[in-house]
């Protein structure tokens, strides 16, 4: 699994790495507000593309994941798992915890 630098760089290779059939699982909005890094809107279109959105978008996330970026950076690189670092309170989620335990197992897991 690979080690991002960055944030940003796990975002800009998100569309590599998901396959249309995975996006198309996760369809919906999400916000990833990454301390150190910046917020990210993330839209998994259910034609199986995804658009990585502006900050300033007006577009709300039916679910954000809130991280520090180091933390972050662990947990798609697969070093730690997302449930841990949610029970050591270093990933915190926002709204629908649905759409976030579906990231998990699509994109995390």
């Amino acid at each position: 699994m690979p080690r991002y630098g960055s944030a940003r760089e796990y975002f800009e290779q998100m569309r590599e790495e998901l396959t249309g059939e995975d996006i198309r699982q996760l369809r919906g909005v999400y916000g990833f507000d990454i301390k150190g890094a910046g917020r990210f809107i993330v839209r998994f279109n259910e034609d199986g593309t995804l658009d990585v959105l502006d900050d300033g978008s007006d577009v709300e996330p039916e679910c954000t994941l809130m991280a520090n970026e180091d933390d972050w950076l662990s947990i798609v690189s697969k070093e730690t798992k997302p449930m841990s670092a949610f029970m050591k309170g270093k990933l915190k989620v926002k709204g629908s915890t649905g759409k976030a335990m579906k990231l998990q197992k699509v994109v995390l897991g």
